[in-house]
């Protein structure tokens, strides 16, 4: 008996120690107030347009990118965007679904603007719900049988 107790009270000295040791609260490091002043910014905003080499701001790399971008078409494929609403509905758009075995059926959906089904590849859309007057959609995915949830 007095054996059986020795051997509990040992293991559950060994078992406190070990726990004791493993779980250690994360330390608390301080944010650097330089990081959030307006220096701190500077810096930040310096390490974007510094050269990754050099580190440096050159002006002829500026003038580099910037005439780049004037040459460089909208659209890499060939798309040229317009906005065609709608314009009585609010939201910006949250959720994208594309159906894997046909990928010119998909569905999309916004925050406040409902849910819209596109057959041609987004080349036009009709509105899956116009009963209801706000339809907040956050997220659109098709499962392995092909509902869309």
């Amino acid at each position: 008996m007095k054996k059986g107790l020795r051997f509990a009270l040992a293991g559950s000295v060994l078992t406190a120690a070990i726990i004791a040791l493993s779980t250690s609260a994360p330390k608390y490091t301080p944010v650097n107030m330089e990081e959030q002043s307006a220096a701190g910014a500077a810096a930040y905003l310096h390490s974007l347009r510094a050269n990754q080499l050099t580190g440096t701001v050159n002006q002829e790399d500026i003038q580099s990118a910037i005439e780049s971008l004037e040459n460089m078409p909208e659209s890499a494929i060939g798309l040229n965007w317009a906005e065609r609403g709608p314009n009585n509905r609010g939201g910006r758009t949250r959720g994208l679904a594309i159906n894997p075995s046909n990928p010119s059926e998909m569905y999309v959906g916004s925050v406040s603007g409902g849910l819209y089904y596109s057959a041609n590849g987004g080349l036009s859309w009709t509105e899956e719900n116009p009963e209801q007057v706000n339809l907040a959609v956050m997220t659109i995915a098709y499962s392995k049988d092909g509902d869309v949830y």
